[in-house]
Order: structure tokens, then sequence, then C-alpha cells
């Protein structure tokens, strides 16, 4: 698996941690996973 991590910004201005990661397994289509931790969620909901 490979990660990267950057930011991304919210309508309403926030900025948010994400990632995003990249899996490769045998017998089935590879996939990128884009994920947002439920903390920087909630840290940016009380803005």
């Amino acid at each position: 698996m490979r990660r990267l991590h950057g930011v991304i910004r919210t309508p309403n201005g926030a900025a948010i941690v994400c990632g995003v990661m990249a899996v490769r397994e045998d017998n089935v289509p590879d996939r990128l996973d884009f994920y947002l931790p439920l903390g920087a969620l909630a840290r940016a909901a009380l803005r």
C-alpha cells in the first residue's frame, strides 16, 4: 500500500487533513481509497 497525505478545504473554508491510499490485491481490481479522519471533521465542524 502507498499512502499520500494532504489538506482539503471545505465549502466553508475550513482546512481538513486527508489521505489517499492505493490498494493492490490479488484477483481483484486495484482501488484508490480517499479518507478524512473523523477527528479532523469534528474540529472543522466546530469552526
